[in-house]
């Protein structure tokens, strides 16, 4: 992951960053429990499948504040099974 975001994003400074902004300073895990932890906002980009969509809502409605923003991407489903009711 660390290689493809080396690779295809610009620099901090050219995309409007604050100042320090640097890719050095990303970190990845496979625990969604250590991946939101202290956050003030997530962004979620998971796989459009409803059974995965639930699973993960079901965990961060868990391990998140009510009032914490979850950001999203919406992809328009092209099957309406698709749609998880937005």
């Amino acid at each position: 992951m660390k290689q493809f975001v080396e690779g295809g994003v610009a620099g901090p400074q050219e995309v409007g960053l604050a100042p320090g902004a640097s890719q050095s300073k990303l970190s990845f895990t496979p625990k969604i429990e250590a991946a939101v932890s202290g956050a003030d906002l997530v962004q979620e980009n998971g796989p459009e499948r409803l059974d995965f969509k639930q699973k993960l809502y079901g965990q961060l409605d868990d391990l998140l504040p009510a009032e914490l923003i979850i950001a999203v991407e919406l992809v328009w489903p092209h099957d309406e099974r698709d749609s998880i009711g937005v």
